[in-house]
């Protein structure tokens, strides 16, 4: 009585048919990867980004020449480098 009951189950299994699948459901699904991976940024960021390294940099010109020209009265170092004190001595013996 088992083994019927065996051979009912796998009967039933040559009843199930092939799944079609939709046309253009592999270029929709591409499609969609496609989408996702496109990085999407605002235009506020990009102009609020941008105004600031503008910033940056004018304040950056500002304080160099500020700087020397501050230094006018002292003996002024012959480059930026020196003057600002960016260069180290890695020397051992001194």
């Amino acid at each position: 009585m088992k083994q019927d009951n065996k051979y009912d189950s796998l009967n039933q299994l040559d009843a199930l048919q092939r799944v079609e699948a939709p046309p253009f459901l592999l270029t929709r699904i591409r499609q969609r990867i496609a989408d996702a991976a496109l990085p999407q940024v605002s235009p506020k960021w990009v102009w609020a980004t941008v105004l600031s390294f503008i910033l940056i940099a004018v304040l950056n010109v500002y304080t160099v020449s500020n700087y020397s020209s501050s230094q006018t009265g002292t003996q002024q170092p012959a480059n930026l480098v020196e003057q600002m004190n960016l260069q180290t001595n890695n020397s051992l013996y001194y």
